[in-house]
């Protein structure tokens, strides 16, 4: 029994882990401050696009996008309805109920986009950073 337990357990810690999150992508996006932009490159390779700030600091720009196809499946909507009856003693009354309903779910396309701004000091050095878009996401426990 214990071992079943820890088993479920084990299962349960894993299933979680692979959640992606963009607080998971913001602490994997933290280990690269104090880091120099060569190491950037070895992960990131180049940016997409750079920029320079008047004090002389770079923004160095990656985009990511992606389709991900949805749909194409059955589901269930649920919706609430009545229905009138006559009682035993002849008077009408109302039931109330929900009621279960098959529906397609027809394909379509989501676009996931994640754009990442490194902040890039003089000495070739990674400041600070930024992201925004609804496809920065990444492993809170670094799976």
């Amino acid at each position: 029994m214990k071992i079943k337990l820890l088993s479920l357990s084990l299962l349960a810690v894993i299933g979680l882990g692979a959640c992606e999150t963009t607080e998971g992508y913001r602490k994997q996006l933290t280990q690269y401050q104090g880091q120099t932009t060569q190491e950037l490159i070895q992960e990131w390779g180049k940016p997409d696009t750079v920029n320079r700030l008047e004090d002389g600091r770079e923004i160095w720009i990656y985009k990511a996008s992606k389709d991900l196809p949805r749909g194409g499946y059955f589901d269930h909507r649920y919706y609430r309805t009545s229905a009138k009856f006559e009682n035993q003693d002849g008077k009408v009354e109302t039931r109330r109920f929900i009621e279960s309903r098959k529906v397609w779910v027809p394909r379509y396309t989501l676009k996931s986009v994640c754009n990442t701004q490194f902040i890039v000091h003089h000495d070739n050095v990674v400041e600070e950073f930024s992201f925004r878009g609804n496809g920065c996401l990444a492993s809170e426990w670094g799976i």
